[in-house]
């Protein structure tokens, strides 16, 4: 079958970032194909402030996940 005639497949990357956890999940179409809920200590949280200052300890985390 030539590259053409291939159906494109997507994936998508869903990052949920909650109060004390963030939730990662993996998606191939409709197919889970990975997912985790990764646990955050009130120390973490309060240390970076609000949700949008607290990326940098959020990226870190899910990316060793």
């Amino acid at each position: 079958m030539n590259r053409s005639a291939q159906k494109k497949r997507f994936r998508v990357l869903a990052i949920n970032p909650g109060s004390t956890s963030t939730k990662v999940a993996v998606y191939e179409e409709e197919e889970l194909l990975y997912e985790a809920s990764i646990q955050h200590s009130r120390k973490d949280i309060d240390a970076c402030g609000p949700v949008v200052n607290q990326n940098g300890m959020r990226r870190g985390v899910v990316l060793r996940a």
